[in-house]
């Protein structure tokens, strides 16, 4: 599959979706798939911690009926770290194992949380009860909001803003930017007359649960 059947901005489970169904199109047998970091888009690309969690959570919603790993290659990157430390390898594409397409289908096919609370990662846009929220894209805002959303299972759970950090950049541990960030959201969904949209502390935040129905 070329990078151009990907250009459009994904989700990372659409983009997974569609390699799926494309290579198991061209070998309706086969039982194992191989594809490119690249084959699922830039998006994918930049968020690769994203990735590994959603492939994490299609083999536990699978298992044992799937299974995948890392594709590696020795670096040869003169990059280091934060830790001055020179990665020895570098992903370059997954294997995965399927025993079973049609759950695969069905999860991929799956619907995601109710449509009246979502965030909608591509547009940057927060849904609650129908009504848009814009939300800056690529700032602390959306950041801590795509992770909420992130895992429909997960949505309605107590965020410490320890976690928040850690999902999204564990080398700038300031959970007070996250704390700011919910509260500017908070104000956004107030506005909109949803006053009691998070319900905060002063290390967690969690999503009213009367949104949640």
């Amino acid at each position: 599959m070329g990078s151009n059947s990907t250009s459009k901005i994904m989700s990372i489970k659409e983009a997974l979706a569609q390699v799926f169904r494309e290579r198991f199109a061209e070998n309706p047998e086969a039982t194992s798939i191989t594809f490119s970091l690249r084959d699922l888009g830039k998006g994918v690309l930049r968020d690769p911690d994203g990735l590994k969690r959603e492939l994490d959570r299609i083999q536990k919603a699978l298992e044992p009926d799937f299974a995948y790993h890392f594709l590696q290659r020795d670096s040869i990157s003169g990059t280091a770290d934060v830790d001055n430390r020179r990665p020895s390898s570098v992903v370059e594409g997954v294997k995965i194992i399927i025993d079973n397409k049609t759950k695969l289908d069905d999860y991929l096919l799956r619907p995601e949380s109710a449509k009246n609370l979502y965030f909608d990662a591509v547009k940057s846009r927060l849904y609650i009860k129908g009504t848009e929220i814009k939300i800056a894209k690529f700032r602390d805002q959306y950041h801590a909001l795509r992770i909420i959303f992130e895992d429909p299972t997960e949505v309605g759970k107590n965020w410490f803003f320890s976690e928040l950090v850690e999902r999204i950049d564990p080398h700038k541990p300031n959970e007070k930017t996250y704390y700011n960030a919910v509260h500017q959201v908070r104000l956004k969904a107030k506005s909109e007359g949803f006053k009691d949209f998070f319900i905060t502390t002063k290390q967690s935040v969690q999503i009213n649960p009367k949104y949640l129905s």
